[in-house]
């Protein structure tokens, strides 16, 4: 895994290796048939490839395919700058926004492991689809 920021973006990048635990681990093909999670965007945002390899960038929550969007990965042989601030941190929002939670820093804000996240990504998508049925 790779993290770091690329321009105004903070990536985390999934090693090969890692893409299919990473699917897996999100459940990706429950709420996005087809794909694989091969990254983070913003802490918000999966970078997503399809079978073709193509990428995609889409919130996290909620994850469904209508949100999908063309995402550039930056070119071959790029860097990341490295943030020890979020080393193996990733921003949450207790209360989604898609909730009414506010996208604000502040008190709606925390950090979480990468376990964690994926924990917090399934219960929270499961619920959208919940509600929306």
């Amino acid at each position: 895994m790779t993290e770091g920021w690329y321009g105004d973006d903070h990536l985390i990048l999934f090693d090969e290796a890692e893409v299919a635990s990473a699917s897996d681990r999100y459940a990706i093909s429950q709420f996005l048939p087809g794909y694989r999670v091969i990254g983070l965007r913003g802490w918000d945002d999966f970078i997503l490839q399809d079978s073709m390899g193509s990428t995609y960038s889409v919130t996290t929550v909620p994850a469904v395919a209508e949100y999908l969007s063309p995402y550039t990965l930056p070119p071959a042989g790029s860097t990341l700058s490295p943030d020890n601030r979020f080393q193996e941190r990733i921003k949450w929002y207790v209360k989604p926004v898609v909730f009414g939670g506010d996208p604000t820093l502040g008190e709606n804000v925390v950090w979480v492991s990468h376990e964690q996240h994926a924990q917090l990504v399934k219960y929270w998508n499961d619920l959208y689809r919940s509600v929306k049925r």
